[in-house]
């Protein structure tokens, strides 16, 4: 699927396009689409390392795939802290350091031993 010239509705590869669009259709292209047609709390399976993960809907209606269960705050690293709300929705935590027993989530790309494809 091509986003950029399905939605300029002209079916050719000339510009203008959205940079968005673009970088969507190579996400597509090379295997790193990340909006799976699940409901929230899927589980799911990383093709690179085999372990199991679970997709989430986030506030700005992408998707991310976080690790099963919570772990403590404190070895995660500050910008990959999430938290589902009971909605199922993740939400990234930012602000102030954790307290020793706050417990967050965390992406499964930061703990998958594999390289994206």
């Amino acid at each position: 699927m091509n986003t950029c010239t399905d939605e300029q509705g002209r079916g050719d590869d000339t510009g203008p396009f959205l940079l968005a669009n673009v970088l969507a259709d190579a996400l597509v292209t090379f295997g790193w689409d990340q909006r799976p047609q699940v409901h929230e709390g899927t589980p799911a399976v990383c093709h690179g390392c085999g372990r199991a993960a679970v997709w989430y809907p986030t506030v700005q209606h992408t998707w991310v795939l976080l690790e099963p269960g919570e772990t403590a705050c404190g070895p995660v690293p500050p910008g990959e802290r999430w938290h589902v709300t009971g909605n199922g929705i993740a939400v990234r935590l930012l602000g102030s350091a954790p307290t020793p027993t706050d417990t967050c989530r965390t992406t499964h790309a930061t703990v998958c031993p594999e390289p994206p494809r």
